[in-house]
Formats: C-alpha cells, structure tokens, sequence
C-alpha cells in the first residue's frame, strides 16, 4: 500500500502538468485572439496603373492584347481560386496608334487589415502605394502599380484638386492630311466624358530655315508640310503640388512635350506655348 508521502507527490505531478496544460492552451487562446482582432477582413478600393520599365525613361503601356479582354464587373481571384475582387471602372487609352493601351483601373477587393500596423494586406503583401500587384481574372493577369488604397469610392481623389484647363501646343513639319485630322480630334474617357477638346486649330505652312551658298540664314516655307497652333480644352483634371495632368500622366508646363492619341489620329512631339489653369473650389 503507497504510503501518504506517495500520494501527495503523485497529486503534486498531476496538479504541475494540468497546469502546463491549462497554461499553454491559455496562451495560444489569447494568441489567437490578438492576432484575430489585429486582423480583420474589408472591403477597399485600389487604383492600379501599368507597370514602369526601369531600363527606359518612358515607360511604354502594355501591349493591347495584354488587357483588350477586361471590362468593368470581371471578377478576380486570390492564389487558392477565391472570388475577391471586381473590377470597379476601367480606362483603357489607345497609345501609339493602337499598339499599345494605357490602362487605369479602379478594383474593389476583400483584404485584410492589420490594425497594428495599419496596412492592408492581400495574398500576404501588403497593399501600399508604389507596390507591385498581380490580378488574376478568367483569362488575364495583370501585373501594375498601386497608385491609391481608399475605403470609399468617395476617397478616391480627397489628395488632389480639380481644374479646367486650356493649353496652346505647337506642332512642327506635320503633312496636310495629318493637320486637318488634328482639327477634328475630340477624346472622351470610358464614362463618356470630354477630356480633350479641339478649340482652335491654325494651320500654315512649314516653316524651314535654309543657308544659301554665300552663307546667309533664311527663314522660308515648306509648300507641302504644315506647321499647326493647336488650343485645346481640358475639362475636369487633378491637380497635385502645383502640378496639373492631362489623362493622370502628361503635366501642362510650357516647354513640355504633349501627345493625344484617339483612336484614329494622334499628335505628339508639340511644345506648349501656353498653358491656362482653373481651379475648381
């Protein structure tokens, strides 16, 4: 028969490893809990531009069949096949001649939110301005840049001031089939609205400047090519830090170079002579 001095110590071990138990079960609730709380499922929206090139100071758009296929209400996927975003709006605008298509999209997707660090995070990577993402639709992936994280469709562009604005651009050396398309150029994004406007186009002749055989600098007149000042109206655009934008990458400095492309035309190589901002209150 086990003596008393036995059973107690019997009890002493059993008491010692229920409470092991009891305590790292505890532990592993209260980690559980922490890490649930910190981490909750919303609803956001984010914008997504095309992905730069380091190698080229230019960065060209994807190539047209890339994204030809997405329409606003396709449904995305995370990496284990789960329905989670939706494409909100999408803006695709033709570059160099239809080769190439700028895009912008706007997607609602189901992240999480780290509420110790305050940051989103999808698929495991957190969703940050100037961080890369890769969409997954039906039969498309898209891989751009995160431009902006917002809640709200409301909040989309709280960071940014609206303006109309008017620009004179000068185009050199154009043939004349090529300026009188100019004069009819009118572009609207994918919500019907004007973006470029054709207010008034001057077309005269090319100017050239020729050296004659003793030396002197003339200025004289192409009979053929065309010089044109174009003034063109652009209703509605963001402006940030004193800069404004023409289809949310081209800025309206005089000097600056200014390109428009609508599907059946395009211009670009122009100097801005002038360059007029209104801002909305």
């Amino acid at each position: 028969m086990p003596s008393i001095k036995k059973i107690k110590k019997t009890i002493q071990k059993e008491i010692t490893l229920i409470d092991l138990i009891l305590i790292i079960f505890g532990i592993l609730i209260v980690g559980f809990l922490l890490f649930h709380f910190r981490r909750k499922r919303e609803f956001i929206y984010i914008d997504i531009t095309f992905q730069r090139q380091d190698w080229n100071e230019e960065s060209f758009p994807p190539e047209y069949w890339e994204i030809i296929n997405l329409e606003t209400g396709d449904i995305g996927y995370n990496s284990v096949g789960k329905e989670v975003i939706e494409i909100q709006e999408i803006e695709k605008n033709v570059w160099g001649g239809g080769e190439r298509l700028f895009i912008e999209v706007v997607v609602k997707i189901d992240a999480v939110y780290n509420t110790s660090t305050r940051t989103y995070v999808f698929d495991g990577n957190p969703l940050l301005v100037g961080e890369k993402m890769n969409l997954k639709f039906n039969n498309t992936s898209l891989t751009g840049i995160i431009a902006n994280v917002y809640k709200n469709k409301e909040q989309r562009f709280d960071n940014y001031q609206r303006a109309d604005a008017e620009i004179k651009v000068h185009y050199h050396n154009l043939d004349p089939w090529h300026a009188e398309a100019i004069n009819g150029i009118n572009i609207t994004n994918s919500q019907g609205e004007n973006i470029l406007i054709t207010k008034d186009v001057k077309i005269t002749p090319a100017e050239k400047v020729v050296v004659t055989d003793k030396g002197e600098v003339l200025l004289r007149w192409n009979p053929i090519k065309k010089d044109l000042i174009v003034t063109f109206e652009l209703p509605n655009i963001l402006c940030s830090a004193k800069s404004c934008f023409y289809n949310h990458y081209q800025t309206l400095m005089v000097g600056e170079t200014f390109w428009a492309d609508s599907g059946k035309t395009y211009i670009d190589g122009g100097s801005i002579m002038s360059s007029t901002i209104k801002y909305k209150d």
